[in-house]
Order: structure tokens, then C-alpha cells, then sequence
């Protein structure tokens, strides 16, 4: 089992594990930390190669 610390993983991965935690303690909801200045954009691995594979056929 792969174990995540709570304070030292990354956004996605952090998410993850507390949604998850909350699913098996049936919480009501799930609080997400933070002052939400840091503004961060995620984007699909198959959507950056796609993108790519664009932008060598057209250049």
C-alpha cells in the first residue's frame, strides 16, 4: 500500500487522499486547506502530447 504524507505530497495527490479518507469515514464533507492565492492549472498528460504533436505538424 502506497502511504502519503498528509502535509508533504502534492495538490492532486493530496486531494485524492482526502476525499478518499472521507469516503471511509462517511464524513458530511471534505476540507480542502489553503488561502487560494496560488493560482495552478492542471493539465491531462494526453492533452500536453496531443498539443505537441500539433505544434510539430505546423511548425
Amino acid at each position: 500500500m502506497l502511504t502519503l504524507h498528509p502535509e508533504n505530497i502534492h495538490v492532486i495527490p493530496a486531494m485524492m487522499r482526502r476525499f478518499h479518507d472521507a469516503k471511509l469515514a462517511n464524513a458530511p464533507e471534505v476540507v480542502v486547506r489553503g488561502a487560494g492565492k496560488p493560482m495552478r492549472e492542471f493539465l491531462h498528460v494526453d492533452d500536453m502530447a496531443a498539443a505537441s504533436v500539433f505544434a510539430v505538424k505546423i511548425g
